[in-house]
């Protein structure tokens, strides 16, 4: 059984505003020094990946089940998983239609494109650096609806050893299992992805996770928390940090002076694109 190094609560006890339940961490910092102090915690366990997102009400889901969720009332998983082989099928098809096609592509690797190219898919972004994840909470300015805080997310990959298993009633024999939580690796291989997508992976440090059902990954990370050798363990930290423009300009600078920007991120000219958008306060039409 592989085995992974995991942060206990008891290692937060210098931190005053925490909350633990479940096996999810809730840190309530006050300034960018005290994420780089969490950091710091982090850095000898190299288990944990490492998500930003601008507002905490966020849930951590794909981009797929979001949509689902805001077009579709009260989905079941049958209709997701309808929904899911239609908008994969017809992708899938559009790919093999285009003249530079190419073979052998996996399904992971063809939902990586999509999510490259803004497709709804059941990935959910997440990298190996919090510095990098830091980023992605802060590099859009706040607008109106500033909220009280920005969040930073560390997830084990312990979480992929929570296994639904489905019984046959009668004899009990083990019929089917599945993970929870995926954790596809598309870097580390001769993938299909094209050449701007594998630099992009490569310079954000990116991992993908891939939930179950599409539930929230903190809902199935808290599955964990009957299992008395779970018990104090870190498989989930919700890092909240002020969302104040004096904050965000210490953690910009911070990043800056460790090369992490948007052009290093997304060394592309839609990167550039997006970033100048930002500066300009330019909204989608």
């Amino acid at each position: 059984m592989e085995k992974y190094k995991k942060l206990e609560c008891r290692d937060f006890n210098d931190f005053k505003n925490k909350n633990y339940n479940k096996n999810v961490l809730t840190l309530n910092l006050n300034s960018w020094d005290e994420f780089c102090n969490v950091a710091r915690k982090f850095k000898k366990y190299p288990d944990y990946i490492w998500r930003g997102q601008r507002r905490e009400d966020f849930e951590l889901k794909s981009s797929l089940d979001l949509y689902l969720k805001k077009n579709f009332s009260n989905i079941n998983n049958r209709q997701r998983k309808q929904e899911l082989d239609r908008i994969f099928n017809n992708f899938k098809r559009r790919l093999e239609d285009l003249p530079n096609k190419k073979s052998g592509i996996t399904e992971d690797e063809i939902w990586a494109i999509g999510q490259h190219y803004g497709l709804p898919t059941p990935l959910l972004d997440w990298t190996e650096c919090p510095y990098i994840a830091a980023y992605f909470a802060f590099y859009k300015k706040s607008r109106k609806e500033r909220t009280k805080n920005r969040v930073i997310f560390a997830l084990n990959r312990a979480a992929k050893l929570l296994v639904k298993k489905t019984k046959d009633p009668k004899s009990k024999k083990v019929l089917s299992s599945e993970r929870f939580v995926e954790f596809p690796d598309l870097e580390n291989k001769e993938n299909k992805l094209d050449e701007i997508q594998n630099e992009r992976l490569k310079k954000q440090k990116g991992k993908f996770t891939k939930a179950l059902n599409g539930d929230d990954i903190k809902i199935n990370v808290e599955r964990f928390w009957r299992k008395e050798k779970y018990k104090g363990k870190i498989f989930l930290a919700k890092i909240l940090i002020p969302d104040t423009a004096e904050i965000r300009d210490e953690c910009i600078k911070f990043l800056e002076s460790k090369k992490i920007t948007h052009g290093t991120l997304f060394p592309d000219f839609a990167g550039a694109v997006e970033i100048c958008k930002n500066d300009l306060r330019i909204e989608k039409s």
